[in-house]
């Protein structure tokens, strides 16, 4: 495991360290997160910035869209399996 040095104003320090004690984690655990989750975390703040911009009447790029329309679907409705029992064989 390779360790990463990182300046951060202090303000950033205390709100952090603050969001960490609340979820009973440390700001290194949290950091290790988001850096192996990068591509989800992106993703994510590009869907949020598209609903965003979505909501001010600013039209999003077609991959904003795309993501805007996915979060706003209503879930699908779940077919219901008939369940198999020893008596119904």
């Amino acid at each position: 495991m390779r360790n990463i040095t990182v300046a951060v104003t202090h303000a950033a320090y205390r709100e952090a360290r603050i969001w960490a004690v609340e979820r009973d984690t440390s700001i290194s655990a949290m950091v290790q997160h988001l850096i192996q989750n990068l591509p989800v975390v992106a993703l994510a703040v590009t869907t949020i910035l598209a609903n965003h911009l979505e909501s001010k009447g600013i039209p999003p790029s077609t991959f904003q869209q795309a993501l805007v329309d996915l979060i706003n679907k209503p879930p699908r409705k779940q077919k219901k399996i008939p369940l198999i029992s020893p008596t119904n064989l």
